[in-house]
Order: structure tokens, then sequence, then C-alpha cells
């Protein structure tokens, strides 16, 4: 990784898109369609906020009152994988980082 002057790794997600350095936050999104990069310098940012999103929970009531069991199941089991973790990041100015906290280690 090319970086600034003195700049050193301090974390690293196992997915390698989130970078962790003395100086910045570094996040790289890849998808088939497309790659992004962002990098906000430590001192540029102004809020980080800790989000839990899950489903409509319709996905279970339905999941519950649905008379065929197997439909049921899959519903119940769509409302419980959709829930996740995510990290808002943002900047004085520019687009925020936006991530999931899979793939991520938790030190504390």
């Amino acid at each position: 990784m090319l970086g600034i002057d003195n700049e050193k790794l301090l974390l690293e997600s196992t997915n390698r898109q989130l970078r962790l350095t003395t100086h910045r936050l570094r996040y790289y999104e890849t998808n088939k369609a497309n790659s992004d990069f962002t990098s906000i310098m430590l001192y540029k940012i102004s809020s980080v906020q800790l989000a839990y999103y899950k489903s409509n929970i319709w996905f279970s009531i339905i999941g519950i009152a649905t008379i065929p069991v197997v439909e049921g199941i899959i519903l119940i089991i769509l409302y419980y994988m959709s829930k996740k973790h995510v990290v808002c990041v943002t900047p004085d100015g520019g687009n925020p980082i936006i991530f999931e906290t899979r793939g991520i280690k938790r030190y504390f």
C-alpha cells in the first residue's frame, strides 16, 4: 500500500476492504459492476454511527401465519438473514464510508 510519509497500517478487515492507518481510513468496495475507493483523513472525520438494520417484521409474521410450512420457514429464515450491523463514517464534507461489520474482528 502506497501511503503518506510515516503512515503505518493499524488494522485491516479480513476481506481487505477496510484499512485503518495512522493517518486515514480507506475503504475499497468491489462488485461485479464496478469498484469504488474512498479515503478519509482521520482529522476530517466528524461522526461515526453504528446502526443495526433488520428487514421488515412482516416477513416473520407472514412466515408464522403461512399454512404451507416450507414457505413459512423460508420467510422466517429470510427475516433473520437480513439483519446486519452497518457503520457509517462521515467526514467534514464529502461522501461517507458505509460498510457492514461482517468480516471485521472485534477488538473490545
